[in-house]
């Protein structure tokens, strides 16, 4: 059985989307942080986020994390993701789901495979538990992260995708969610 940790990120993203259900098809269980439960319950989460959170689904196992991090690996994350960072740790995770950029950078640091939303959603499509081409949700959530989705296949591009939702001005504030991608010279296929 592979072992799963999540952040929140990728659960409120999926959840937002209607694409939670892929993950029990994928992963069968997937082990969570208390932080996070709690992360996903904050009266600033979407409604349909906190909702979902209240009855968590038996293939969520929620654990308390027992080690502390030391200090150099907090440089940059919020508790939910060095909760989850330590809780791989604890379980001997395979496998860490986690959108932030300096989450990610700091599991890999530490020998763990990683992938985020989209990585979910890609290999549920790869194995035939999803289309990316029946998912309007999808493109609008991915899109205004700067990511298209063609076929079975997303595409980032640098600013977003025409179309896709509302571009972002320089020196603006960004929106609530995971940091843009940083800009690209062109759009290029992820393998």
């Amino acid at each position: 059985m592979i072992l799963v940790v999540a952040d929140t990120t990728p659960l409120r993203y999926l959840v937002e989307i209607g694409y939670e259900s892929l993950l029990p098809r994928l992963f069968t269980r997937v082990w969570i942080p208390g932080t996070v439960a709690g992360e996903l319950r904050q009266e600033r989460t979407p409604a349909v986020v906190r909702q979902w959170a209240e009855q968590l689904p038996s293939w969520i196992e929620v654990r308390k994390v027992n080690g502390l991090p030391a200090a150099h690996e907090l440089a940059g994350l919020d508790r939910g993701e060095w909760e989850a960072i330590e809780l791989a740790k604890e379980i001997q995770a395979n496998l860490l789901l986690i959108d932030e950029r300096a989450g990610v950078r700091v599991a890999r640091e530490q020998g763990f495979t990683v992938t985020g939303t989209l990585g979910v959603l890609v290999e549920a499509a790869r194995r035939g538990r999803s289309s990316f081409e029946e998912s309007s949700p999808l493109r609008t959530a991915t899109g205004r992260r700067g990511v298209a989705v063609q076929g079975d296949r997303p595409t980032f591009h640098a600013g977003g995708i025409p179309g896709w939702g509302a571009k972002r001005a320089r020196n603006t504030t960004p929106a609530p969610g995971p940091r843009p991608l940083p800009p690209a010279r062109k759009a290029r296929p992820v393998r």
